[in-house]
This record gives structure tokens, C-alpha cells and sequence, in this order.
């Protein structure tokens, strides 16, 4: 089939070619060519005596050259809700040029918004004789056809659930947990030997039960950094005394006229090993902090308060809590949803150690690398934060080089969910339906009732309440659970050890002795969390017989009545 181009489509396609075949580099007429050429795509009537080229175009679009078939509507809807974004901007860019917009505004005569209005309301709109029309029909139309069918089974499982299968690919639950904990132990060993040139002795200083955080604090570059009783401050000092006692010293500074000057090559090397460190904390926060969010929720994340936002990330209770906005519903309901995460001990104490020391010398480092204007983002380059793509190239090297499996953004989703679902929210029996809610909340994919129960809106000082965090909180240490990663804080000079892990080696709690009492409580809060409960008094009872090695001993309970407890928290004694 002869593809079909109106006159004037055809003289400008002919223009370019001939640009093209030339090498010509006016680059400013060629982009000027094909904005029109692009409109005058747009702008094709169905009345027209010849086919619409573009509307040919989306039908190519449904074709998949790799597997010779038709695209399913899970895959093709995306390229036309793309392709839909692209017209709107080129549309835009035509009606109302980019460079002549400030002009606009000062003109008489037309309205720019009714100039836009009128190329808007004839060509980019449901109803109307044009290419957009129809391509909107087609997106609306597969987008039904899609839920209808629903998603293809991506994830399949072992009979021992040891195994998971992603599009076919093993991937080994011992695998994914070991990938966890090298990228850890390689952010700790390049964090200290060549960000802290040296010092393997400051994250084991760094107490976080003991960091105070005030979420009410608005003031502009405030974070929990900057509280004066933290002793955090003073990073840069610390640093220049670990440079100057290093080897490193004569590799990154000279002697200038009148003072030290920094040596470009050595702030390159320092720069390079900065970017793998923060690769690896990003990594780490976007899998260990819970359920994973979508990337530009990570990457945006924000360490001190900007002019007109509030930071993402505060400490509480000794734990680095990542507080993020959630936007997907945002259309609909005009609110935003705030999802609070925690990150397990080491991985919270990397990020504080670089927010303490390294982000300081980096700044005194390099002006010029935009630090002091990143407007408070933890990941910044230029003149804008990182994006998902930063994520997806971080996480697919990683996770290639360290378990032979390439992990991008969107396959994390589906590999975390899937473990959500078949490793973690077992871990308590008979988990409460709301937080079954927020565990799907804090995927951003949630459910009714979570809409309802955990949609927590408006902006993040407002919306962080007690009850939300300390669900969202539960929700965090299952997945720590099962990923064997073990946070403690202290409270009062007390340790408090969450038992974050069942199988991990931690430092079991004391045997309870012949007389019950506050010690099983105890037990239980150490074992559960503080403030857990027995779910009753015949559960209680029953652990009691456990503990006292009566036999044979029969315990009967409801469903979700807590009969996992009665096996699991007797095995985490000490003796047991």
C-alpha cells in the first residue's frame, strides 16, 4: 500500500530530503520544516481526498517486527498515549512558539489562549473529522479491551516458592536476598575507603535513635541535619582532617599564590566514585524501603525543605523515614496520596553519613557542580534531578553484574509485588484487611479500600498521621523481614531490636523464665514490635504451654487468631 500525502505534506517531506541528501546544517530550518511538516500531519482532515499518512502510521505502530504478530493492548496502548503526548506538544509548539510566547503576551489583538484554543479545538479533540480522533478511539478502545483482558502472567513460582519465574527467567528468592546485601556491603566499602578516604569507624558512630527530627520545621534548607543537637553539623571540617591525614591529599589539592586550589583531576575521580555511591543508594532505598514507588517518586526526593516544598526524608524513632507523594489518582481526584517507607539500619545510616559529611565537601569541593542550587534533591545533576531512566540504568547493571539477572524499574514492580504476595504478607497470620491495603498502597497500585482507609491526602505535613505511619511502618518490616535485614534503635540506653529477620543471625532475646508475666510481654513486643498484643487468651495461653514444654499440647484458633506465633517466637528465644 502507497502510503498518501497531501500537496503541501509532500513539498516540505520533499524539502527535507533534499536537505538531508545535501548534509546541509542549518539545523534551524530542517527543525523549523519539520514542525510544520508534523502540524500539517496533524492537521489532515478525514474529508481530505487523500488518506491520512499518520493514521497508516498508527497502524504500523500495532505491529511487532520482533515477534511478527498484532501487539497486545497491554503493549500497544502506551505507544498511542505517547504518540498522543507528542501531538499535543507539537500542537502547542505551533500555535504558540516557544520563542515568541513572552512576545504574546504583550500584543494586542488575539488572546494566546484563544490562538491555542482554536488549533486545540479542532484538531486534538474526541469528535472531530481528524488523526487524533481516531487514534483517540483506538487508545480508548484497547485501554477497555486491556482491562478486560487483564495482565498477562508474567510471574510463576516454584512448588517450594524458592524459585520465581519472570517471563520465564529463574530467579532465586536466595539470589534476590544476596544481591540486596552485596550492593550494601559495596556502598559501605566505597562510601568508606574513598568517599570517607579511609574512615571505616564513622558509620559505627552514627546512633540513630538518638537524631531528632521536627517534620513542622519549614524553614528553607531545614533538615534533620541541621538540628544542632544531632551533631551532624560540621561535615566539611571532618572531612578536609580525613583528606589531609590521607594520600589522597596531594591528588586533589596544590598550592596556590595565596591558598589551596583543587586539583580537576582529583575532584573527577571523587565526582566518579560520588555517582556509583549514589547509584547504589538509590538502589538500596527504592528496594529495601518497602513496596517500591514509581521511579520519579525516589528520584525527586528531597533532603532539606526548598522555597516553596517540603523534604521527603525525616528521622523517627530511629529509623530514616521516606515520605513520598503519590500522583496517579491525581487527575481524578485532585489530591495526592503520601506513602511513608522506612529504610532498614545500615542503608538509613549510609544516606545520613553522605547528607553529613560527603554532601558538605562536595559542596565546598565543586561550586560548580550545582550542588548548593540542587534546590535540596538527594539525586541532582545540571539543572534537574535524576530521572527513572538513572534508576533503570543503575538497577539493570547491578542487578546484572551481581545475580546474572537484568532487573529494569518496570520488571522490579511486578518481581516485588509477586513477592509481596506469595513471601511476605504471610509472615503474620491473619493480617489485618487494612493493612493488606497498605501493603498494595505503598506498591501504587491500591485498592478500593485503600483509597479509602489509607489515601492519605493533602500535602505531607498535614498528612502524616500516627496511625498511617505506624501501618505503613508494619508493612516496611515485613519486607525487611524477608529480605534478612535487621534495624535497631535505642531508647532510654535500652536497645530495642526489631525482629526484622526470622532466619538472620541477630542476638536473640533472653530465655523466659518459669514466671511469665511482664517477660512474655516483653518477649513478644521485642519479638512483634512495642505495643504488640496478644490476639487473645487463649493464644496466650498457648504460647505459655509452648514455652513450659507441655505435651502433647493442642491449641485451637480462628482463622488469623495468631497460630504462627505459637512456632515462630520460640524459635527466635535464645536456647531454642
Amino acid at each position: 500500500m502507497r502510503i498518501q500525502f497531501l500537496p503541501d505534506q509532500e513539498e516540505i517531506l520533499s524539502e527535507l530530503r533534499e536537505m538531508a541528501e545535501s548534509n546541509e546544517e542549518d539545523e534551524e530550518t530542517m527543525d523549523a520544516k519539520v514542525l510544520k511538516v508534523s502540524a500539517l500531519l496533524i492537521m489532515h482532515s478525514d474529508y481530505a481526498p487523500r488518506k491520512s499518512a499518520l493514521v497508516h502510521f498508527f497502524g504500523v505502530l500495532g505491529y511487532d517486527a520482533r515477534t511478527k504478530r498484532w501487539r497486545e493492548p497491554n503493549t500497544y496502548t502506551p505507544i498511542l498515549a505517547g504518540v498522543q503526548f507528542c501531538m499535543r506538544v507539537l500542537m502547542l509548539e505551533y500555535a504558540l512558539p516557544s520563542e515568541e510566547r513572552n512576545e504574546l503576551i504583550c500584543m494586542e489583538g488575539d488572546d494566546p489562549l484563544e490562538v491555542f484554543r482554536g488549533v486545540r479545538d479542532k484538531w486534538l479533540v474526541d469528535g472531530e473529522a481528524s488523526p487524533f480522533n481516531v487514534m483517540h478511539k483506538l487508545l480508548q478502545y484497547g485501554m477497555r479491551v486491556g482491562m478486560a483482558m487483564g495482565g498477562r502472567d508474567r510471574v510463576l513460582w516454584s512448588e517450594d516458592g524458592e524459585t520465581m519465574y519472570f517471563d520465564g527467567r529463574p530467579l532465586g528468592v536466595e539470589g534476590f536476598r544476596g544481591f540486596i546485601h552485596s550492593t550494601i556491603e559495596a556502598a559501605e566499602r566505597l562510601l568508606c575507603e574513598d568517599l570517607l578516604f579511609g574512615d571505616t569507624e564513622r558509620l559505627g558512630t552514627v546512633d540513630l535513635w538518638k537524631l531528632r527530627d521536627d517534620v513542622n520545621v519549614p524553614n528553607v534548607k531545614h533538615s534533620f541535619i541541621s538540628v544542632e543537637e544531632n551533631g551532624l553539623s560540621g561535615g566539611r571540617e571532618r572531612m578536609m582532617k580525613l583528606l589531609k591525614r590521607s594520600n589522597k591529599w596531594k591528588k586533589m589539592l596544590r598550592k596556590g599564590r595565596e591558598v589551596l586550589d583543587w586539583i580537576g583531576s582529583g575532584i573527577r575521580d571523587y565526582e566518579w566514585a560520588v555517582g556509583k555511591f549514589l547509584e547504589y543508594l538509590l538502589i538500596l532505598i527504592h528496594i529495601t524501603g518497602g513496596q517500591p514507588g514509581r521511579g520519579t517518586e525516589i528520584t525527586t526526593l528531597r533532603y532539606a525543605n526548598a522555597m516553596q516544598t517540603i523534604r521527603n526524608i525525616f528521622v523517627k524513632e530511629g529509623r530514616v523515614m521516606i515520605v513520598t507523594e503519590y500522583h496517579k489518582s491525581m487527575a481524578v481526584t485532585d489530591q495526592v496520596k503520601v506513602i511513608p517507607r522506612f529504610l532498614p539500619e545500615r542503608v538509613g545510616k549510609l544516606l545520613v553519613v553522605y547528607l553529613a559529611d560527603v554532601l558538605p565537601f562536595r559542596q565546598l569541593m565543586d561550586r560548580k557542580a550545582g550542588m548548593l542550587t540542587s534546590k535540596g534533591f538527594l539525586w541532582f545533576k545540571k539543572d534537574k534531578p535524576w530521572e527513572t531512566d538513572d534508576l533503570t540504568k543503575a538497577l539493570t547493571t547491578e542487578s546484572g553484574s551481581r545475580m546474572g539477572f537484568h532487573i529494569t524499574t518496570a520488571d522490579y514492580r511486578h518481581i516485588a509485588i509477586a513477592i509481596d504476595r506469595r513471601h511476605v504478607r504471610g509472615l503474620t497470620d491473619g493480617m489485618d484487611p487494612d493493612e493488606e491495603d497498605a501493603h498494595d498502597l505503598q506498591a501504587t497500585h491500591s485498592t478500593t479500600t485503600a483509597d479509602k482507609v489509607y489515601g492519605i491526602r493533602g500535602d505531607i505535613l498535614k498528612c502524616l498521621s500516627d496511625h498511617s505511619i505506624r501501618t505503613f511502618e508494619r508493612v516496611t518490616d515485613r519486607w525487611h523481614s524477608f529480605l534478612r535485614l535487621i534495624s535497631k534503635a535505642e531508647n532510654d540506653g535500652k536497645v530495642r531490636q526489631r525482629a526484622l529477620s526470622m532466619t538472620a543471625s541477630m542476638k536473640p532475646a533472653k530465655r523466659i523464665k518459669q514466671d511469665m508475666g511482664t517477660e512474655m510481654q516483653e518477649a513478644l513486643e521485642g519479638f512483634l514490635g512495642k505495643g504488640a498484643k496478644f490476639r487473645s487468651k487463649e493464644q496466650r495461653l498457648g504460647l505459655k504451654g509452648v514455652l513450659e514444654g507441655e505435651s502433647p499440647l493442642v491449641v485451637i484458633l480462628t482463622t488469623g487468631g495468631g497460630k504462627s506465633l505459637l512456632f515462630m517466637l520460640p524459635a527466635w528465644l535464645e536456647g531454642a
